[in-house]
């Protein structure tokens, strides 16, 4: 698994994108986490806070998001093949057309989720 620290998305580590997205959700400036496009294959994302993120087109294949919040998050098209979203909130999540092939999705919260256009 790849830890945050050693993964580098626009010019930037994913460590230092979630810390900048925390310090945008409690208003003190920061800024929304932007992973469009990201390359976040097995990622190591236990309990991240990824409220609102944006992850359309990620790939995220075989990442770790056990207990990860993901409420409000675009995960359009993004790629979830084989990842882990045990127990993970989705709560009004958009994941129209996501890759969501051998996802593990016990627990999670799927409440309001759009599912809309072609699911994999």
């Amino acid at each position: 698994m790849k830890q945050p620290s050693e993964i580098i998305h626009n010019g930037k580590s994913l460590e230092a994108i979630l810390t900048d997205h925390k310090i945008w959700l409690d208003g003190k400036g920061g800024e929304c986490a932007s992973l469009k496009g990201a390359n976040l294959v097995d990622a190591y994302l236990v309990g991240a806070i990824l409220y609102m993120a944006n992850l359309e087109g990620a790939n995220l294949e075989g990442a770790n998001l056990k207990d990860a919040y993901l409420a409000g998050a675009n995960l359009e098209y993004a790629n979830l093949e084989r990842a882990s979203l045990e127990c993970a909130n989705l709560d009004m999540a958009n994941l129209k057309g996501v890759n969501l092939k051998g996802v593990n999705l016990k627990g999670v919260n799927l409440k309001w989720v759009n599912l809309e256009g072609e699911v994999k």
